[in-house]
């Protein structure tokens, strides 16, 4: 099938990037007749201008989370396809989002979230459901070396000594 279509686009297949894999590629598109269909960039310094130009972005990492190329393709705006694994390929729910928080594998899930949220309702709206929602654990993350600090202290005044002072 895959021939028969292609006869009727010309889509192009832009593998960006020097993994170890591109001999093999090459000849899987031989072998399904769809090598005039398939370039091979190399490592490009910047892959932004090919994120912004792309129609869909496919990554089929299966041992990745949330990798750098999908929060850069989130960026750029560009359509992704992504495959369905544990650690930040899935829509948070925004009925269950404090159980993402901390997950540091779903900030691209977390960006995906706003921008739904931002879509559907105004921001006014959003920035104030979402601060009163996350400010708590942010001020206790911004407190958190005080209070470490302040027990080290009492720590201290109850029983000095030299292993404590260092």
């Amino acid at each position: 099938a895959g021939p028969a279509v292609l006869g009727q686009m010309t889509p192009q297949l832009w593998l960006v990037g020097n993994g170890g894999e591109a001999a093999r590629l090459a000849g899987l598109a031989e072998s399904l007749g769809i090598r005039d269909h398939v370039q091979f960039t190399g490592l490009q310094s910047n892959p932004y201008p090919w994120m912004k130009r792309a129609d869909l972005l496919v990554l089929p990492s299966r041992r990745e989370g949330t990798s750098n190329t999908l929060l850069e393709a989130i960026a750029c705006e560009c359509p992704i396809v992504a495959l369905d694994h544990p650690g930040g390929t899935r829509p948070i729910d925004p009925k269950e989002w404090r159980a993402y928080l901390g997950d540091n594998d779903r900030v691209g899930d977390w960006i995906v979230l706003f921008r739904r949220e931002l879509q559907e309702r105004p921001w006014k709206t959003v920035l104030t459901e979402w601060t009163a929602r996350l400010s708590p654990g942010v001020v206790a993350a911004a407190f958190h070396g005080a209070i470490r600090t302040a027990h080290a202290v009492r720590s201290l005044e109850a029983q000095e000594t030299p292993a404590r002072v260092r």
